[in-house]
């Protein structure tokens, strides 16, 4: 046994030692505390969404900038769009018209990434096949028959256990495709060849660690000023519901009720609107969202910047929110209202680009009457510059000027002789040409 003096320093020791782990926990840093995981929210679909259709399109020439993209030595292609093509104008008119006179200057760069774009239809088809209660669907995301046979009977046993109709949950799943604004500075490159990265956004944001997007360029414009770069998105938000902000949130929020099938537990994307703001977009999975076009832009010094998010109620006294958005209430949100019914979201990627290509089947149509117009031009005035002369003294061999007239060359008869007799047998003549053939 120990003696008690040993017992004492035995004791003393322990403390010492317990108190030099304590300091030197308090001198390491601090790890952040680990996000929670948000309640479940509860939102319905909106009941008047029209049927589900694929809203996935991509540019009409798409399939051409794929094979130069797979041959360029590099992850991503950039091809400039030339400020007098038809594409140029649409895309000012339809994507950078609000922000135009904040801009000194700027350039549109098609993109086109091989790899995010197959990540991309990847994702798509996941969730379409997760979600979706249609062996329409099914088939067209490559199922065979009996798997898309299983699916809809573990479809049927999950409505069964909770005891409601088939599709009780709202219609079909909808990929909601969308493009969408996302501002940079300073990381294009980066973000054109391995796409924007979930991982390494904060978690302190107003709705967590996502990837954001506004529909409105005037968004991304004031929180990006200087040289910056401006990325047109492809966005997969399938089922959006409208939240409030939520710091701390690490992925989509989950579905308080059952979902439209035993894969359908999640939301897809979160949407957001202050009553002064404009409308943002959240995805928590990288392979949503893809870059199309780049528009590397030098903003004006003396511009009027409104306060970042905040839009000029004079000018907008409110925002429309897409129809296909879960949970959204008109009377809960003041300055903000729902799209009217029957009207499209004219960022849906299968509007947008069904639009471009009307505008790019116009400029063709438009470029060949203009080609039309300057060849019949060249050809007016090559017939005027030949008909018109072909000599100043009046001797050469222009057409109808510049020469004897047809008669007096066809009268006159080369006399070699000088006999003025009319008998032509000193010589054979042409009287078509007026040339004696020797």
């Amino acid at each position: 046994m120990l003696q008690a003096g040993q017992a004492a320093i035995l004791a003393q020791l322990q403390q010492q030692h317990q108190q030099r782990l304590r300091q030197q926990a308090a001198a390491q840093p601090r790890m952040p505390p680990r996000p929670t995981s948000p309640p479940p929210i509860y939102a319905q679909p909106p009941a008047d969404l029209p049927p589900a259709a694929s809203t996935f399109a991509l540019h009409p020439d798409h399939l051409a900038s794929l094979d130069r993209a797979l041959a360029y030595p590099e992850p991503f292609l950039r091809e400039l769009v030339a400020p007098e093509s038809a594409e140029f104008e649409f895309l000012v008119a339809e994507l950078l018209a609000p922000i135009l006179g904040q801009l000194q200057f700027f350039t549109i760069e098609r993109v086109t990434n091989a790899g995010l774009l197959a990540q991309f239809e990847a994702r798509r088809r996941q969730l379409r096949v997760l979600k979706t209660r249609s062996a329409q669907t099914l088939g067209e995301c490559g199922l065979a028959a009996r798997q898309a046979a299983l699916m809809l009977a573990a479809h049927a046993a999950f409505d069964a256990k909770h005891q409601r109709a088939p599709c009780s949950a709202g219609c079909d799943f909808a990929d909601n495709c969308a493009l969408l604004f996302h501002g940079s500075r300073g990381a294009a490159e980066s973000v054109l060849a391995d796409g924007l990265d979930a991982r390494l956004a904060s978690a302190t944001g107003l709705h967590g660690a996502g990837l954001y997007f506004a529909d409105d360029p005037r968004k991304a414009l004031a929180y990006v000023r200087g040289k910056a770069t401006l990325f047109v998105c492809l966005v997969l938000l399938g089922d959006c519901v409208f939240s409030r902000p939520t710091p701390g949130r690490a992925r989509e929020p989950r579905k308080a009720l059952p979902g439209r099938t035993c894969g359908d537990r999640c939301f897809d994307s979160v949407a957001w609107a202050a009553a002064a703001g404009y409308p943002e977009y959240v995805v928590y999975n990288s392979a949503q969202c893809v870059p199309l076009y780049a528009v590397t832009y030098i903003t004006k010094t003396d511009a009027v910047v409104p306060a970042p998010g905040v839009r000029d109620l004079a000018e907008m006294p409110f925002v429309l929110v897409p129809r296909f958005v879960w949970g959204f209430d008109e009377g809960a949100n003041p300055g903000l209202k729902r799209q009217p019914p029957g009207a499209p979201f004219r960022l849906h990627a299968s509007v947008f680009f069904a639009n471009l290509n009307k505008a790019l089947e116009k400029g063709r149509e438009k470029a060949a009457a203009e080609l039309i117009k300057s060849l019949e031009e060249e050809e007016d005035n090559l017939s005027a510059d030949l008909w018109d002369g072909g000599g100043d003294d009046g001797g050469g061999d222009g057409i109808g000027g510049g020469g004897d007239s047809d008669d007096s060359r066809d009268n006159e008869i080369k006399i070699e002789d000088g006999d003025d007799d009319d008998d032509d047998d000193d010589g054979d003549v042409d009287d078509h040409n007026g040339i004696e053939e020797m």
